[in-house]
């Protein structure tokens, strides 16, 4: 009995909330909260995915303008500077109102946490792994340089 309240409780509750509003929590269910944490986290890389993009703008078209400027004149560094600052808060704001780009990060911060990212342990064991293996290639293409240094050494002198 105690069953099917519970099932009832559910069905109305997933009603309530609208066909393909929410994922179904999983086994030990997950408080709203949580979600709504989740989903400001993610919104929160996504500003910051444009506000680097922003940097990025910003860092370039000085340089643009310095380098173009600097074929006719001596640069000046605050008109770049401004324009530089200019140029990329208007390519930021842009890129951001634009739902497709916006979209398009959202996915991708999304994407990202759900990677299972290696241990501590795990990133060790293969950084070993890495480098036992690259020695070993090393030491193998010594061997053959060497070898093949020897083999011509000795036909040049014939």
């Amino acid at each position: 009995m105690h069953e099917d309240q519970d099932r009832d409780t559910e069905k109305s509750q997933q009603s309530q909330a609208g066909a393909g509003d929410a994922l179904p929590p999983p086994e030990g269910g997950v408080q709203v909260a949580e979600v709504a944490s989740l989903a400001i986290s993610q919104r929160r890389w996504t500003q910051f995915a444009f506000i680097a993009l922003a940097f990025l703008v910003f860092w370039v078209v000085p340089h643009i303008i310095r380098g173009l400027w600097g074929i006719f004149a001596e640069p000046e560094e605050a008109p770049a500077e401004v324009l530089g600052a200019l140029v990329a808060a208007v390519v930021a704001w842009l890129a951001y109102s634009r739902g497709r780009y916006r979209r398009f990060v959202d996915e991708s911060v999304s994407e990202l946490g759900q990677v299972t990212w290696p241990t501590r342990e795990e990133t060790y064991r293969s950084g070993y792994i890495v480098i036992v293996v690259s020695l070993i290639a090393a030491l193998v293409l010594f061997a053959m340089d060497a070898f093949w240094a020897a083999v011509t050494d000795f036909i040049y002198k014939i």
